[in-house]
């Protein structure tokens, strides 16, 4: 957890994430990136210099056998509220729409309710647990699929609502992630989800792994780039000056 930690810290100063008096929502899925996240933001609010609160929202997408009272738990021992927010995402994408690629939608229509969510509970901010991997495969699969060198970004403001979403684990290896969740015996949730390991997203995983094989320095190399790209830096200087 220490080296999250500092990994972590660096990343909210270098993109200033965290401002005295935020009310920050942790979204929580019960998956190790979320729980470590929350972990990891429980522990920074002791002690950063700027003092802010910390709840978790788990968005309930509605699929059969998903069950959140570990997370329930988790928060009530470390006191942090947690809000479950029930939805009918799974009725409207996989029965209604009938998906054949589920993600973006589904992605789409949680980050909505999230959004909505964090309003009505009164935060200004929301966390997410994005990690490195993640930001690699997004960066691959928009280079492959949609031929643009694009990726989400560690601060993204809303010009339409009063939230901002900050992903302080965007710099912190998926395994660092995973062995401090084992370490610390944070608890997680069974996924539920009928297509998970086989979207694309997979695909690129999988690629990304295969090549570290060889080379243990592809996945550091892929994100120095994306660091380095403008899309990261663009973010940075219009946030500041919200």
């Amino acid at each position: 957890m220490k080296r999250i930690m500092s990994i972590m810290r660096s990343t909210i100063q270098k993109y200033d994430m965290i401002h005295e008096g935020d009310k920050i929502a942790a979204a929580v899925s019960g998956g190790k990136d979320s729980m470590v996240m929350l972990e990891a933001l429980g522990q920074l609010r002791e002690f950063y210099p700027q003092r802010f609160e910390l709840g978790a929202i788990c968005i309930d997408i509605g699929f059969e056998g998903a069950d959140f009272s570990s997370v329930e738990k988790y928060c009530r021992d470390k006191a942090i509220d947690c809000h479950i927010e029930k939805t009918v995402i799974k009725t409207v994408v996989f029965d209604k729409m009938k998906e054949k690629s589920p993600c973006s939608l589904c992605a789409r229509m949680r980050r909505a309710a999230l959004c909505g969510t964090a309003e009505k509970l009164g935060n200004n901010k929301i966390a997410l647990g994005h990690n490195r991997e993640d930001a690699n495969e997004t960066l691959l699969m928009n280079i492959f699929k949609n031929g643009k060198i694009e990726c989400f970004e560690p601060v993204t403001c809303y010009d339409d609502k009063n939230i901002c979403i900050i992903r302080p684990m965007v710099a912190v290896p998926e395994g660092l992630i995973a062995a401090a969740r084992k370490r610390n015996a944070i608890p997680v949730s069974e996924k539920v989800c009928p297509v998970d390991g086989h979207t694309d997203r997979q695909k690129i995983k999988n690629m990304i792994r295969q090549m570290s094989a060889e080379n243990k320095n592809i996945a550091k190399n892929i994100f120095a780039s994306i660091e380095k790209h403008e899309c990261f830096a663009s973010k940075v200087h219009e946030v500041k000056n919200k």
